[in-house]
């Protein structure tokens, strides 16, 4: 996956929040962990049903911002940007792309393995729902977490965002000299003008520099190098053929603009061990009698 930085902004407690380029009053955010779906009472709906010979695995996941984090990140945001209308901010959800949600078993030594992958529902809260049935050691691993044992499962949510990034390229100098030489010829194309400014880059009568922002790929430049000099290569051609008289070979000055969007990578995890802290994780461990023929 190709990568860029996020857009410049600043992390609240683990939720990532940066300006709109297109409205001051709109900030995005990017969620912290993940959070368990909850049930009527608050609790996490997280499962486990376990028989001498089985196990079944039931949870649900989501990835979105919570109410209370959210009033609180208002607060701050009015109180740390006072230009900010507190009537008119507005908090967003990053456009981010969910690719997919992993659970992943973990030795308690920190080395994880993919135990199931599932698709999100699109949008946030980004909702993942898990059901699967556990090998005996899937199942200790699972108990473990279920009783507050940290690094035995993990809920992770993979995506990316894409964000523009942009680079301009100006060429600029005195080319009378150039100017001199290719109006002596009687067939000069645009192949020779190109060839010209190169000459006049190398010997410093043209100057090429590069203005970015974000983590610009060399293709892009690429691009804007060559855009600024066949928009020099037609100045030449105009100044040569008298087509304009504005032009002045003694200030010649271009500039190119090329963008484009790339995604940079998002991943957010979160031990589920943390959702029993409380200790509570006994209450979801469901232990069924043997049914026998």
């Amino acid at each position: 996956m190709t990568s860029s930085s996020l857009p410049e902004g600043f992390d609240y407690y683990g939720v990532y929040c940066y300006r709109s380029s297109d409205n001051p009053q709109v900030y995005f955010y990017i969620p912290g962990e993940p959070t368990s779906e909850k049930d009527p009472r608050g609790k996490p709906t997280l499962s486990l049903w376990v028989t001498s010979g089985s196990a079944l695995l039931q949870l649900g996941t989501h990835w979105g911002l919570d109410a209370d984090v959210a009033g609180e990140l208002q607060k701050y945001l009015t109180q740390h940007f006072p230009e900010l209308d507190p009537d008119r901010l507005r908090l967003s959800p990053a456009p981010v792309s969910v690719a997919e949600v992993t659970l992943n078993l973990g030795d308690g030594a920190g080395n994880y393995k993919v135990l199931r992958t599932s698709s999100s529902s699109g949008m946030p809260p980004y909702s993942a729902i898990f059901s699967m049935q556990l090998s005996a050691e899937e199942r200790a691993q699972v108990m473990a977490a279920i009783n507050g044992r940290a690094r035995f499962l993990t809920a992770e949510y993979r995506g990316s965002l894409p964000v523009t990034v942009s680079t301009t390229t100006s060429i600029a100098g005195d080319i009378s000299i150039d100017i001199a030489q290719l109006s002596q010829n009687d067939t000069l194309s645009e192949a020779d003008c190109l060839a010209q400014i190169e000459t006049a880059l190398t010997e410093g009568r043209l100057t090429l520099s590069r203005m970015g922002t974000g983590d610009v790929p060399d293709d892009l430049r690429a691009q804007a190098d060559a855009a600024a000099k066949g928009k020099m290569a037609n100045f030449l051609l105009q100044v040569v053929h008298k087509t304009d008289p504005t032009l002045d070979a003694s200030h010649l000055a271009v500039s190119v603009s090329r963008s484009k969007a790339l995604p940079v990578a998002i991943y957010r995890t979160t031990d589920i061990s943390s959702w029993f802290a409380d200790g509570s994780g006994a209450e979801h461990i469901h232990i069924l009698p043997d049914v026998s023929e």
